[in-house]
């Protein structure tokens, strides 16, 4: 039978059949001219004649697959968007409702099957669709693939590639449907690509999850990696959950003072990723036995490790040996004992959960710190704060006024609800109240996390008037009066499920924080062309306006340099009614001592991962909430780890975007003028690296004001590095 002769003149339903049943005594994944045109009448022209045919079962093939394929990516390059999509989208979803299509294919041309389904041939068209089919959902499409794979014993490649399709994550989660398949999978793949497939698909998956559960799914699935070294980029709980399933302690904990203890890590590493190493070092010593404590005490990489830590010029370098050195020796029973302060670490011991409750809550993850729309709590009968008797009509309450919330668990209330009355009067009222209950009992301690997750995540949808800023408002009387929740404000910021302006105003409000526990005083600054004017008359309600001030006031004293040696038409000239105003004057610094713990290191902690984690405006805000929360913090003791830390990210995040520009303008303004002797005592290459990135960068910038503020950052920096070239030559 001539396939195509009879697809092309025009059949009948009965013809149409008898094709396909031809068809499908045929091996269709070996493609041949004949095939190769029946299939391009079919998808042309046949399927959307008569529609009401079943086709699925020949496309259910390598050479019916890529033609579906071929035409969808056709129709997509067309210059509008062919009605005749939605029906190929159609006959491609009813294809993938075989259970064992990858399987089928794959033995019967694996190569072919490997670029149709884990290659980019297919996500790569149907990512293009602007339909809602789930086959264009990358999520979707990297879970039904893993499922595929768990109906047979799928070769690594395969669950590998699978990885590799851009959505580890859901891969992951749907391969743990069937745990026992899936470590098979694992097992079988070589350990290049199981780290690959736990630090994209696995931890992220798991890094939501109570650290017994995590544990218990990390310990069943045990991978032939070193999960310990991987969960050091990682959140708290996997690294705590990582460490508490060690088979050989001794090893692990040998190899890890190794990294963590060597001199040259010491000083360059960040300071975050140090105490991560800590946490999980801390974290062994708890679940080791005395005879592994000695066994580690006893070795060189224990003895280099805590000698080179106690030289360290760093405080918190010097801290987290002694706090390892005293977690070792209190374990081994040994007398050594050193003075640490214990309130940043945890010491828990933790015992995986059974695998099905472990499983079960992965199905159903609770994540109470990053829920952002929690239920509204039920005010109790007969209280003062209910609106008027049980008795009164619905028309007599909508009709009362909202009373002003006087306590605490009445804001939440308030702010949980549907009605307008409430939510504007909470937002009204409730920075005043937490101020005003900050110094009566524990009540704003015990709602603090609640109300944050909830103001993080509330929107405006009544549009109230100023609401953004009253949101605010609350958020940062919060942090003021109870400061260790800069710690859940930093992760909501930048891992919570939230929008970019929340994302902001989170980090905005850490800023504003951070001035009123400093006793920040603004200095007057008149107007200039850095800083509108309009924006001088008003109190600083954000971090731009904040950012705008301070980038005013630091670059003001390079004026005359900035003529003198910059001038000409790269330059804007500053006005000569700029005075050049004196440093800020504080009263006692509170947040100097409270900055590194709850609010810069937290937050530094969430820097991004891999490339691509967090937009250039995300980062940006990033890096000038960094560069702000250590001008307030001067002069904190902890000032060479945190500065240590914002020249790491400079160095690797300011780039070539204007907005990650202007942020680390605004940065090393902030280090020169609160840190100049720190970065010329400690980190002269990293300064020299700066300096010639700003030299090269400031000139090409297109907004005027921003390319000031670059001339102004040379000139800071060239002066720092003249100071090293005088030191050098004695």
């Amino acid at each position: 039978m001539d396939w195509k002769a009879v697809l092309d003149s025009q059949p009948s339903e009965e013809q149409v059949k008898s094709v396909l049943e031809a068809l499908g005594a045929v091996n269709l994944n070996e493609p041949t001219p004949e095939l190769l045109a029946a299939f391009s009448t079919l998808v042309n022209q046949t399927i959307f004649d008569l529609p009401a045919l079943s086709y699925e079962g020949v496309f259910q093939s390598i050479t019916g697959l890529g033609c579906i394929i071929s035409q969808l990516g056709i129709l997509m390059n067309s210059v509008n968007q062919s009605p005749r999509i939605p029906v190929l989208v159609s006959l491609l979803e009813s294809v993938f409702d075989r259970q064992t299509l990858i399987r089928d294919l794959w033995i019967a041309k694996p190569n072919e099957a490997q670029a149709i389904f884990v290659g980019s041939r297919l996500l790569s068209t149907t990512s293009m669709l602007k339909s809602d089919t789930w086959v264009a959902d990358g999520k979707q499409y990297s879970a039904w693939v893993a499922a595929q794979l768990l109906v047979f014993d799928p070769p690594a490649l395969l669950v590998d590639k699978t990885f590799k399709l851009g959505y580890a994550r859901d891969a992951f989660l749907a391969f743990l449907a069937s745990p026992e398949k899936f470590k098979h999978c694992l097992h079988s793949m070589r350990p290049a690509q199981q780290r690959y497939a736990f630090a994209h698909g696995g931890f992220p998956s798991l890094e939501y999850l109570t650290v017994e559960s995590s544990a218990a799914i990390l310990k069943y699935l045990d991978p032939s990696i070193d999960l310990v070294a991987l969960a050091q980029q990682f959140p708290l709980s996997l690294r705590l959950a990582s460490a508490c399933i060690v088979k050989d302690f001794v090893a692990v904990t040998r190899k890890l003072l190794s990294s963590w203890g060597d001199r040259a890590a010491i000083q360059t590493v960040s300071m975050a990723y140090q105490a991560a190493q800590t946490q999980i070092l801390v974290s062994l010593a708890c679940h080791m036995s005395a005879q592994d404590a000695k066994v580690i005490m006893g070795s060189m990489e224990f003895i280099s490790a805590i000698s080179h830590r106690l030289e360290s010029l760093s405080e918190r370098a010097r801290s987290m040996g002694t706090l390892v050195a005293d977690m070792l020796s209190q374990k081994a029973g040994d007398k050594l004992k050193f003075a640490m302060e214990s309130g940043e670490w945890n010491f828990q011991v933790y015992t995986p959960r059974p695998l099905a409750d472990a499983l079960a809550e992965l199905k159903a993850p609770k994540h109470p710190e990053l829920e952002l729309t929690p239920a509204p709590i039920t005010a109790e009968k007969g209280s003062d704060d209910e609106g008027g008797p049980a008795g009164d009509s619905d028309d007599e309450e909508d009709e009362k006024p909202v009373a002003q919330p006087v306590y605490i668990k009445t804001l939440l209330e308030y702010l949980s609800s549907d009605s307008y009355e409430q939510i504007q009067s909470g937002l009204q009222y409730g920075s005043q109240l937490i101020y005003r209950k900050a110094d009566f009992g524990t009540e704003v301690h015990q709602y603090a996390p609640e109300l944050l997750v909830l103001l993080a995540g509330l929107g405006d949808k009544f549009n109230i008037r100023n609401f953004s800023e009253l949101r605010q408002q609350i958020m940062t009387a919060i942090l003021v009066v109870d400061y260790t929740q800069g710690e859940l404000v930093a992760k909501l910021a930048l891992t919570g499920d939230l929008s970019l302006f929340q994302r902001m105003s989170l980090m905005s409000t850490m800023v504003l924080a951070a001035k009123e526990l400093s006793n920040y005083v603004e200095p007057e600054v008149a107007a200039s062309k850095l800083l509108p004017e309009a924006q001088h008359k008003t109190f600083a309600k954000d971090i731009d306006s904040i950012v705008y001030s301070l980038q005013d006031r630091l670059v003001l004293d390079t004026k005359a340099k900035m003529t003198e040696e910059l001038g000409g038409p790269q330059v804007l000239r500053v006005s000569k009614k700029l005075q050049l105003q004196k440093g800020p004057s504080r009263g006692t610094n509170k947040f100097a001592k409270i900055a590194a713990r709850y609010f810069f290191f937290p937050l530094a902690a969430h820097r991004p991962r891999r490339a691509g984690d967090y937009t250039p405006m995300i980062l940006g805000h990033l890096l000038k909430t960094l560069g702000l929360l250590i001008y307030y913090a001067y002069p904190s003791n902890d000032m060479p780890d945190i500065v240590s830390e914002l020249l790491d990210m400079l160095v690797v995040l300011s780039g070539t975007e204007p907005v990650l520009i202007e942020a680390a303008y605004t940065a090393l303004l902030v280090l020169c003028d609160v840190a100049g002797g720190i970065l010329v005592s400690r980190y002269p290459q990293k300064l020299a690296a700066l300096y010639d990135w700003a030299r090269q960068s400031w000139q090409d910038v297109p907004d005027e004001r921003v390319q000031k503020l670059g001339a102004g950052v040379v000139l800071r920096l060239g002066d720092l590095v003249e100071q090293i070239s005088k030191m050098l030559e004695g």
